[in-house]
């Protein structure tokens, strides 16, 4: 063999092996490609550099779900289904990265009984891309609580998400004495149960009841408060919602007993239970039926807000209190057939069709989410 051929074969070997590192590393570096609502297997083989694989089994280099700590970066390998886990991050925030990375959470059962509760106890870092399918929160004490499918309480950013499935948590407090008294409090959400944070291109479909109630002596003070969202429970971001909407239904009720002095205080939005920040809720919609048991904070966007809420939308025909479009009007009055619309979302509510699916039936999906 010649000189010269052995230098070419050498030179095509070595540009062949280039393009395998940089295939790699660009195959590595996406979360996701899916380009259909159904959602595939996404593109994301091999773990970046810097995080950690979670898996079911976490066998190999890979980690369990209940592996995941407060800090770090992880990214989801294969779907996990079947599993009852403790909220992560616990008493602690979360305060590293999570990406779903085209794979789902389904069946997923999340055991506490006080404090945050969800899929995250309380998140302060970023997660992205979870598709949690068919979650179960089931809490009923005496503990005030803040309670959603992907965190108990957001404070900085939750992006591309969704989740499925049934929320219903209940405070009850007793207090003995003439004087005796108290307040109980409750946050639930179907995505978020308090957000202090950014919540974009996300949606829920989680059925929420929120109950609480508070007994006192006869001369105590007792007051009970509960906040029940389609998305979330409370809001007091600045610009904290945006291009996201949420279907379940929603029923908040609070009570009180014993005591003669108190306030009693149910807050229900097919969207946002309440509202307090800024500009809290931006091109954004609910659709659920909603609910409460007492007074007129009520409504199929928002329950009650002190916010501007900014080209955000309410579906013709939901029931609140079992009256249809009863309530506050909050939000703006529209079709669910618009609310389907490629077109109308688009032009209306500005949202970007390189991020969802709009097939006409259901409503939007995310489109390297697994549904």
């Amino acid at each position: 063999m010649s000189r010269k051929t052995i230098l070419i074969c050498l030179s095509l070997i070595l540009i062949l092996s280039n393009f395998s590192l940089s295939f790699a590393f660009w195959a590595s570096s996406i979360q996701g490609s899916s380009e259909q609502g159904s959602g595939t297997i996404g593109i994301g083989i091999w773990v970046p550099s810097g995080f950690l694989g979670v898996t079911q089994t976490g066998s190999g280099d890979y980690i369990t779900l209940s592996e995941v700590t407060a800090t770090g970066k992880y990214i989801m390998m294969e779907n996990i289904s079947n599993v009852t886990i403790t909220p992560i991050g616990g008493s602690s925030d979360f305060t590293g990265e999570f990406y779903g990375n085209g794979f789902s959470l389904s069946n997923i059962t999340i055991n506490a009984t006080s404090g945050n509760i969800g899929l995250f106890a309380s998140n302060n870092g970023i997660i992205s891309g979870v598709s949690l399918i068919n979650v179960t929160i089931t809490s009923s004490n005496s503990n005030d609580k803040s309670v959603g499918a992907i965190a108990g309480i957001n404070k900085q950013t939750i992006e591309k998400s969704y989740a499925t499935g049934t929320i219903n948590v209940t405070t009850a407090k007793s207090s003995s004495g003439w004087f005796a008294g108290g307040t109980a409090t409750i946050y639930a959400g179907g995505l978020v149960g308090q957000n202090q944070g950014s919540i974009i291109d996300s949606h829920a479909g989680v059925n929420v009841t929120a109950t609480a109630s508070q007994s006192g002596g006869f001369l105590g003070t007792a007051n009970a408060y509960a906040h029940a969202g389609g998305l979330v429970g409370y809001n007091t971001a600045v610009d904290g919602i945006e291009k996201s909407y949420a279907t379940g239904s929603v029923s908040a009720s609070a009570s009180r007993s014993g005591a003669t002095f108190g306030t009693t205080t149910p807050y229900a939005g097919g969207l946002v239970g309440r509202s307090t920040g800024s500009n809290g809720v931006i091109n954004s919609y609910g659709t659920g039926n909603v609910s409460v048991n007492t007074g007129n904070n009520v409504g199929g966007l928002v329950g009650n807000s002190d916010a501007t809420i900014s080209n955000s939308y309410r579906r013709d025909g939901q029931l609140i209190n079992g009256i249809a479009n009863g309530g506050n009007t909050l939000g703006t009055l529209i079709s669910e057939s618009n609310l389907k619309s490629k077109i109308w979302v688009e032009s209306n509510l500005l949202w970007s069709e390189n991020l969802w699916l709009f097939d006409g039936i259901n409503y939007p999906r995310l489109k390297r989410n697994l549904y």
